[in-house]
């Protein structure tokens, strides 16, 4: 979220991406759980 990971964060945005890894995380596992059920 917003302040967590900040750099991470813009180094992630510079290569063309949105998320950083531990949101990426948890997107992949709320996807993979809606998929299972």
């Amino acid at each position: 979220g917003p302040g967590h990971g900040t750099a991470r964060a813009v180094r992630f945005c510079r290569r063309g991406r949105a998320l950083v890894e531990e949101e990426w995380i948890i997107y992949m596992s709320s996807q993979f759980f809606q998929i299972s059920g």
